[in-house]
């Protein structure tokens, strides 16, 4: 996780810059704790969004239900995962794309083999950046580059507030939950705007990958948050952007019905988590012997054999 701290623009845009109001100097140091009120936060540090113990996330919810469980949650939220390559990347791309965001450090070597190449990761990580070998930054600028290439992106990307925190209690359970929609459209009918890196754009390969990892979930989530918050009820649509060359750009909304279902996916999870805080009692995936069947796959491949 990365720490708050006080660095250059690396967006500034002159006077009126979003990032940093046009001083040239952003101090992500300004907001240190996680507001404890409701609300719709700009300029809240992704430190400060990611490690807050306090609320529950999207990312979170999911990770309650299966194939996870409550012990990997918490395990996670008590151990939070070291940064990688992958990680770093997306963290990169969005601050190119959104125009806000941890500064990219270059680091000028091949591999991260060496031990300069280490430190100068460590110190990167220390001073609230994003560190970078060379070739991941032309990849960097090259996948943003890539997302106005895109008509419908570029559209939606035109005008709107980036990286928005909103913090809102459930009423059910008063859970505090929050949301981070990469961009927020309010010129018109409000829109929530996700920014995903994926290997694959392919509308058909999108749609399988973003039903497996929940992302109707998130929709649902993101989209009850600004009805709680704003009284509004907005769409919720996906930017997918490739990760390898031609790095191709698509965009992607669910249907209602399976907002739906996510919604009641999200509802299993808050109160998952109300019951284990209340306890403070994580489970794992039950203290008996699991009966299993094979797979659909495996028996039609088992029966194609015998016949």
């Amino acid at each position: 996780m990365t720490t708050p701290a006080v660095h250059d623009c690396p967006f500034c845009r002159g006077e009126g810059c979003p990032h940093c109001g046009g001083g040239g100097e952003v101090d992500d140091r300004e907001i240190y704790e996680a507001p404890t009120t409701p609300g719709v936060f700009d300029g809240i540090s992704d430190a400060v969004y990611h490690g807050d113990r306090n609320s529950l996330s999207s990312s979170g919810g999911r990770k309650l239900l299966p194939p996870s469980c409550p012990a990997v949650f918490k395990w996670e939220r008590d151990n939070p995962p070291d940064s990688n390559e992958d990680y770093d990347l997306g963290h990169a791309v969005h601050a190119l794309v959104l125009g806000t965001g941890l500064e990219i450090d270059e680091v000028k070597a091949t591999s991260w083999r060496t031990n300069d190449a280490k430190k100068q990761r460590a110190d990167a990580y220390k001073a609230g950046k994003v560190p970078l070998l060379t070739a991941g930054v032309k990849k960097a600028h090259a996948m943003a580059e890539a997302v106005p290439r895109n008509a419908q992106a570029r559209d939606l990307l035109s005008e709107g507030r980036p990286e928005v925190s909103m913090y809102w209690t459930d009423p059910a359970t008063w859970v505090r939950l929050r949301s981070r929609p990469d961009w927020m459209i309010e010129s018109g009918p409000l829109m929530l705007v996700d920014l995903k890196t994926t290997k694959a754009a392919d509308p058909q390969l999108f749609r399988a990958s973003a039903s497996s990892i929940g992302y109707h979930q998130q929709a649902a989530w993101y989209i009850d948050g600004a009805r709680d918050l704003l009284d509004v009820d907005p769409r919720f649509v996906f930017i997918a952007l490739e990760k390898e060359p031609p790095h191709l750009v698509s965009v992607h909304e669910f249907e209602r019905e399976d907002i739906e279902i996510g919604r009641q996916l999200n509802r299993l999870a808050i109160e998952i988590y109300a019951a284990c805080t209340a306890e403070d009692y994580w489970p794992g995936y039950g203290d008996f012997i699991h009966s299993m069947r094979l797979t659909s796959r495996a028996r039609y491949h088992a029966e194609e054999l015998l016949r």
